[in-house]
C-alpha cells in the first residue's frame, strides 16, 4: 500500500539519476553512480513510466527472493520446518519491510546477501564448483551495490571457517583459498574507488557518529528478543516437550551474520569519527535477525508446532510492522515532499513568489553549491521530481557565517521587495533559516505561517498578514 506514496529525498535522487544519468550535477556525489543497482531504475523508466509505483517494483521483487533465499536458509541451518517462521521473522522487522519498498540498493543488497549466503553453505556441504562460481559471482556484486557494505565480507569468511569445520562437508581447502584469492582479486577495483571516496567522507555524510542505542536499533534485536519471549512463555504455558537446538556450528553461522557486521561498522564509524553509521548501511545483516529469532524458537519449539508458530507470527507481523495509524500510509513517514511541494505550489501565488529551498544532501556546500546553481540539479533533486511554481531560491545545506551573511543579503535585496515569499526545505537546517528569518529586522512588520509534516517544513512569510496556511503559530 505504500508503494504509490512519495517519494523521500533519496529516491528523488534514484529518478533524476535515472532519467539523466550524464547530468554534471552528480559529479559531487560519485558514490551515486558506484552501484549496480542504478541499471534498475534505469530499465523500469524506459519500459514502464516514472510513477513512485513503478521505480519501487524492483525492491519489492528483490526482496521477494530474499524472503525465499532466508527460507531456504533457515530449513539449512535450523529445522526444515522452520522456513516460514524465518520469512515471517523478516517481515516483523519494520526496517526490512521500508527497504522493500524503497527505491534505493538496499533491497538488492538484501537479496546479494541472502543468496550468496545460500551459495556458500550449499557449496561447502556439496564441494561443487558450479555452486562455488556462483558464490564469486554474488560476493563479487555485494560491494558494487553499495560502497557501505564492504563489512559483509568478514561475514563471508567467518561463516565459510564455521562451515568447513565441519566434518560432514565436501568443499576442500584447496577449493577454499582459490575461492577466497579469485574473490578478493575481483574486489579490488572497488576497493580503491571506496578508498578514495572514503578520504573526503565528511563531505557526503550527513549523519552523526552515534552511540549504543542507535547502534541497538540497528541489531532488530527487540524483534529477535519478541520471538524469543513468545516461544519461552508458550513452552512453559503449554508444556511443550523440549525441542532439539540447531547444532552449534549453524547457530554461530546465524550469530556471526546477524552481528558482525553491524559491529564492524559501528566500530569503524567510532575509531575514524565519522557518521558511517546508518541502519541502511548495515541492511544485509537483517535476514541474520530473523535467523536469530528463528534458532532461538527452535530451542523451545517442537516440530509439530512450527507451522502454527509460523502462522501466528505471520499475525505479529501485520500488528507490528502495519502502519495502522494511517489508512493508506505513506512509505516514508518523515518525508512527503509530494504533498509538501503541492502545499507550497499553491503558496506561490505568483511566479514570480521567491521560494528559498535549503538542499538536503551533506554536498551542498561550497564551492560544489554557488548562489547560481542550475535548479533542480541533483542537489535539489525533489524539485525535479515534485516542481513547485514560483521563483526557486536554492540555498545551502551548511549553516556557516558565511551562509548567514548570504542569507541576510538575500533577505534585504530579495525577498523583502514583494509581499510574500516562502521558505521549503527538510531537516534540521530548514529550522535554523526559518529562526534566522524571524529574528531579521527587515521582517520585523512580516507575517508567518507554516506547516510541518514529518521533517519537511513550508513556511509563508507575507507582508500583509496573509500567510496562506492557516493560523498555525511558530514554536
Amino acid at each position: 500500500m505504500p508503494l504509490p506514496s512519495s517519494f523521500w529525498l533519496d529516491e528523488a535522487a534514484t529518478v533524476m539519476l535515472a532519467q539523466h544519468p550524464d547530468d554534471p550535477s552528480f559529479n559531487v556525489a560519485p558514490q551515486l553512480s558506484a552501484t549496480i543497482y542504478n541499471y534498475a531504475p534505469q530499465a523500469i523508466h524506459r519500459m514502464v513510466g516514472d510513477s513512485e509505483i513503478a521505480y519501487r517494483l524492483p525492491s519489492l521483487l528483490l526482496a521477494a527472493m530474499a524472503l525465499w533465499f532466508t527460507a531456504r536458509i533457515a530449513a539449512r541451518l535450523i529445522a526444515p520446518e522452520a522456513a516460514w517462521f524465518a520469512v515471517f521473522g523478516c517481515l516483523c522487522i519494520a526496517d526490512f519491510n521500508f527497504y522493500a519498498g524503497d527505491a534505493r540498493p538496499y533491497a538488492l543488497g538484501i537479496f546479494i546477501a541472502t543468496a550468496s549466503m545460500w551459495l556458500l553453505l550449499r557449496w561447502i556441504d556439496s564441494g561443487e564448483w558450479l555452486d562455488a562460481g556462483l558464490f564469486w559471482l554474488m560476493a563479487a556484486l555485494l560491494w558494487r551495490v553499495h560502497l557501505a557494505f564492504w563489512a559483509f565480507y568478514p561475514v563471508y569468511l567467518l561463516c565459510g571457517l564455521l562451515r568447513m569445520a565441519r566434518r560432514e562437508r565436501r568443499a576442500t581447502w584447496t577449493q577454499a583459498l582459490v575461492l577466497l584469492a579469485v574473490t578478493s582479486a575481483s574486489l579490488i577495483p572497488v576497493a580503491i574507488r571506496a578508498l578514495g571516496l572514503f578520504r573526503n567522507a565528511e563531505t557526503h555524510i550527513v549523519a552523526r557518529v552515534v552511540g549504543l542505542h542507535y547502534f541497538g536499533t540497528s541489531l532488530a534485536w527487540e524483534e529477535v528478543a519478541g520471538v524469543g519471549a513468545v516461544a519461552v512463555v508458550a513452552s512453559l504455558l503449554y508444556r511443550l516437550e523440549r525441542a532439539r537446538s540447531a547444532p552449534f556450528n549453524s547457530l554461530g553461522v546465524v550469530a556471526v551474520w546477524w552481528l558482525a557486521m553491524p559491529v564492524l561498522v559501528f566500530g569503524a564509524s567510532r575509531v575514524t569519527g565519522t557518521g558511517m553509521f546508518l541502519v541502511r548501511y548495515v541492511s544485509p545483516a537483517l535476514p541474520g535477525a530473523a535467523l536469530a529469532a528463528t534458532a532461538l524458537a527452535a530451542a523451545f519449539l517442537p516440530a509439530r508446532l512450527w507451522k502454527p508458530a509460523a502462522a501466528a507470527l505471520a499475525l505479529a507481523a501485520l500488528a507490528v510492522a502495519g502502519h495502522w495509524e494511517a489508512v493508506w500510509p505513506n512509505h516514508a513517514q518523515f518525508e512527503d515532499w509530494r504533498g509538501m511541494a503541492t502545499l507550497a505550489d499553491l503558496a506561490a501565488t505568483r511566479p514570480d513568489t521567491p521560494v528559498v529551498v535549503p538542499s538536503g544532501f551533506a554536498e551542498a556546500i561550497r564551492p560544489n553549491w554557488t548562489p547560481d546553481y542550475k535548479v533542480p540539479g541533483f542537489l535539489y533533486s525533489q524539485l525535479y521530481v515534485y516542481p513547485v511554481r514560483g521563483r526557486i531560491i536554492p540555498f545551502p545545506f551548511s549553516t556557516l557565517p558565511e551562509d548567514q551573511t548570504y542569507m541576510k543579503q538575500l533577505a534585504a535585496d530579495t525577498l523583502t521587495r514583494g509581499d510574500r515569499f516562502i521558505l521549503f526545505g527538510g531537516g534540521e537546517n530548514a529550522n535554523v533559516w526559518l529562526k534566522f528569518l524571524l529574528g531579521l529586522p527587515e521582517l520585523a512588520g512580516w507575517h508567518m505561517n507554516y506547516r510541518v509534516s514529518g521533517g519537511l517544513l513550508v513556511a509563508v512569510f507575507d507582508r500583509s498578514g496573509v500567510a496562506g496556511l492557516g493560523d498555525t503559530a511558530f514554536q
